[in-house]
């Protein structure tokens, strides 16, 4: 089984720092939410107090009791809070868990701090708490993220046809992508390799 008594409080690549979501975050992370931009591609309507406290007290709730693990992140070296992401849908007793939840301020973006904030919630889930599967649900609107992950080596599985309905009412798509514990070498490698890492 996952071994979530390892699940880590503080992560840090060269990029990004990962630090454990706390009531701490609500405000600043709320200040950043103002920004549609983000939620372009996210099933939530983020810039409205309301439904930005609802999915932090849900973070925090869902957190305690080891159904997701999120963190609030940070750019290196300045130490700004440039969004978050998490591990969701853990299931301890199968072994498996998905990486998303995340959602970046518009500065952060293309500028590779997605890819490190995956990097390193992926070696943490095969190489600290012996994942079997890891899975990621992409938009299917988004070009960007659909790219890298086939880039990266992560098996298409499927498309989940309308799954969410956006702010705007448009019933948006998730695709949803795999990873197995034998397949991480090589995706941890082709990740690496786009982060320029040894």
């Amino acid at each position: 089984m996952l071994s979530l008594d390892k699940l880590p409080r503080k992560l840090e690549g060269n990029k990004v720092k990962l630090m454990l979501l706390t009531e701490a975050h609500r405000a600043p992370l709320g200040e950043i939410a103002k920004d549609e931009r983000i939620w372009r591609y996210y099933p939530l309507e983020g810039t409205r107090d309301y439904a930005f406290n609802s999915w932090f007290d849900e973070s925090l709730a869902d957190a305690k009791k080891l159904l997701s693990w999120p963190y609030a992140a940070y750019e290196i070296p300045s130490g700004s809070l440039i969004g978050t992401v998490r591990f969701e849908f853990v299931v301890k007793e199968h072994d498996r868990l998905s990486v998303g939840g995340t959602w970046l301020h518009p500065d952060a973006w293309r500028k590779g701090f997605n890819t490190e904030m995956n990097y390193l919630l992926f070696e943490v889930a095969f190489e600290t708490l012996s994942a079997q599967r890891v899975e990621v649900r992409v938009d299917g609107r988004n070009a960007a993220n659909l790219s890298a992950f086939r880039s990266f080596g992560a098996v298409e599985e499927g498309t989940l046809r309308q799954m969410y309905l956006t702010a705007d009412g448009y019933r948006a798509d998730r695709v949803v992508f795999s990873v197995l514990r034998h397949e991480w070498p090589d995706v941890k490698s082709r990740m690496a390799d786009k982060l320029h890492r040894p």
